[in-house]
This record gives C-alpha cells, sequence and structure tokens, in this order.
C-alpha cells in the first residue's frame, strides 16, 4: 500500500498574541522563514504550511511544533494519490454505478416514465 502525502496546515486563530509572537519568532530564527511570510502565517487564519508530503514528515513537523506549544493539522493532500479501493468498495461502486435499462421507471420518480423538463434558457454560447 503506497503511503498518502499529508498536507499540513497551521491554524493560529486558538492562539493568544504572546504564543504567536513567540512562534513568529521560532519561524524566523529557526525555520528561516522570511519575517513577512511569518508574519502572515500568524495573522489568526488558517494556513497550508506544508503541501504534499510524506506522513513521516509530517508527523516529524507536528513534533517540532508541539515542542513550541502550537499544534498542526494534518490532512490527506488533494493533490496525493488516493488510497486503493477495497474489493468491498470496488463491487459496492459497480452496483451503485450500473444504468437501468432503456424505459425502465426511475426509483426515486415512483413509476414516471418521462424525464424531467430541463430549463436551459439561461445558458448561452460564449463568443
Amino acid at each position: 500500500m503506497t503511503d498518502t502525502a499529508m498536507d499540513i496546515w497551521l491554524d493560529s486563530a486558538g492562539y493568544d498574541k504572546e504564543t504567536l509572537l513567540h512562534l513568529k519568532e521560532r519561524l524566523i530564527n529557526e525555520l528561516r522563514v522570511p519575517s513577512e511570510q511569518a508574519e502572515v502565517l500568524v495573522n489568526g487564519n488558517s494556513h497550508r504550511i506544508k503541501r504534499s508530503c510524506s506522513r513521516e514528515d509530517s508527523e516529524r513537523l507536528a513534533m517540532q511544533f508541539s515542542t513550541w506549544g502550537i499544534d498542526l493539522r494534518i490532512e490527506p493532500s488533494s493533490l496525493g494519490k488516493p488510497a486503493p479501493l477495497t474489493s468491498a468498495q470496488t463491487s459496492q461502486d459497480k452496483i451503485a454505478l450500473t444504468l437501468a435499462p432503456h424505459g425502465d421507471t426511475i426509483p426515486n420518480l415512483a413509476g414516471e416514465k418521462t424525464a424531467p423538463t430541463i430549463k436551459t434558457d439561461h445558458l448561452h454560447l460564449a463568443d
């Protein structure tokens, strides 16, 4: 099984000004982050500080920040490869994605055989 790529987020909204000031100093002095960028990272918003890294790297960085009193949020990367499907998921997806035979009733429309009317008057072709 392949390792899923991870994104690391810093959510600075939950910390007081003193903690954020110390964090900013550590970012500048220990991680060599430019002062302008460090200022943005501690502005109270959520920022992705590392994209698509290995689980080991994300855990290492989270450990370093935790020694500073900061918790990082680690999530699977949107750029990472998805985890392989299990055979149960694959067979379930095949069932969920099958098409009804032509002319068959649509299950959630209880016996209606006519397709719903779709309004397209708001659509136009680009020049």
